[in-house]
């Protein structure tokens, strides 16, 4: 990883005035950083895009709500006769000791039963 070079970079990207930069200098700049930084900047696929998103807005929702700790997370498979939901979103306000997979697996046996997440 060459530090002297991704620096450089941010530097350089920086340096145009924000009304002047375009979507363009800024992935131009990304895969540069990228590079130097010798990352796999492999482009992520439309499910990973998805996923991203979800996870920005989960996020952004735990931040705005206060909350200590949230999970995402996105479940593909065929529909069959054990299936589950395809997507989990779970925000929670937790204190110490508080395992949301715990609470994720005691309460998935429930589901038949119509219980939902508080």
């Amino acid at each position: 990883m060459n530090n002297d070079l991704i620096d450089h970079h941010l530097v350089d990207l920086l340096r145009i005035p924000t009304a002047h930069r375009t979507q363009t200098d800024i992935t131009e700049a990304i895969n540069r950083i990228g590079a130097a930084a010798e990352l796999d900047m492999a482009p992520m696929g439309e499910l990973q895009q998805e996923q991203n998103k979800l996870a920005a807005i989960v996020e952004f929702l735990a931040a705005e709500l206060n909350m200590d700790t949230y999970d995402i997370s996105l479940r593909l498979h065929e529909r069959g006769y054990h299936s589950t939901s395809p997507l989990c979103l779970r925000i929670h306000e937790g204190g110490p000791g508080w395992c949301p997979d715990d609470w994720f697996r005691q309460n998935s046996r429930k589901g038949a039963q119509g219980s939902t997440p508080h």
